[in-house]
């Protein structure tokens, strides 16, 4: 079954159109990127401006910070530059050995970190602030691609066909006492439980392709050509009262941006 986020709140930032916060949304995410490494001020600046934000629009900042968990892959690549980096060198000691560290490759391991954090912290305001279809709009009306914004809007819903199967599959493990974590509690040992989990990943996998087959078949029974989301036309234009919003928005990035170049020199 489907499940779709619907935004509740009445913040003046959820009635903004769309594509006002999908542009403030890409301007920030861009210059966020393309400040200076060592600019630790205007980081703490992006950041606060973020928060203002996000407090503005009734949001738990605690909600939005557990589910920036996902840029756990990008800070765990960035870790070697700690160790690559160019001199000067720091030596840690560690557990009775000197690591070299970088103090280079530790302040670009920082900044990535940041605006890892800081570029989806970002992307999560747009996604709880609007609804699915409205995003699909906005990127309509930037003239994205078709087949781009179709990609995107198929992978959204088939993340929920992903789910469904596994919840089957974890009540079916649940159903045959395999939740325990030693062999007394019928649930084997951690090993074994490894062994189980990593069987479970491939035939969701297998599982998945298959079911994805059988509702793009229903999909063209019905009439399905590319497109996905209904005419642009159905979308609403930008207010006038509302550019002066998306202006001083961007305004405030780009003003953050300047004292950055500033201050690194």
């Amino acid at each position: 079954m489907e499940k779709t986020e619907t935004p509740t709140n009445n913040s003046k930032f959820h009635q903004l159109n769309p594509l006002v916060k999908l542009l403030f949304t890409i301007v920030f995410i861009v210059f966020i990127n393309l400040t200076p490494a060592k600019a630790w001020g205007a980081y703490a600046l992006f950041f606060l401006y973020l928060i203002t934000i996000i407090s503005s629009a009734g949001l738990k900042f605690s909600d939005l910070a557990k589910r920036t968990l996902i840029s756990l892959p990008f800070i765990l690549a960035a870790i070697p530059l700690i160790f690559a980096g160019n001199s000067p060198y720091e030596v840690i000691p560690i557990f009775g050995n000197e690591i070299m560290i970088s103090v280079e490759g530790w302040q670009k391991f920082l900044s990535i970190t940041i605006k890892s954090i800081l570029s989806i912290l970002a992307a999560l305001l747009l996604v709880s602030t609007s609804r699915p279809t409205e995003i699909f709009f906005a990127l309509e009306r930037l003239k994205i691609p078709s087949l781009f914004i179709s990609i995107i809007n198929l992978a959204y819903h088939y993340l929920f066909v992903i789910q469904d199967e596994v919840l089957c599959m974890t009540r079916a493990r649940s159903s045959r006492s395999s939740s325990g974590l030693t062999k007394k509690s019928g649930g084997g040992g951690l090993m074994w439980r490894a062994m189980i989990t990593g069987g479970m990943a491939g035939s969701i996998l297998i599982r998945s392709i298959e079911r994805s087959d059988r509702v793009y078949a229903a999909m063209l029974s019905r009439g399905y050509n590319g497109k996905t989301i209904p005419s642009i036309q159905d979308s609403k234009n930008i207010n006038r009262s509302e550019y002066p919003t998306i202006i001083i928005g961007v305004f405030l990035v780009l003003i953050i941006w300047i004292y950055s170049l500033l201050i690194v020199g």
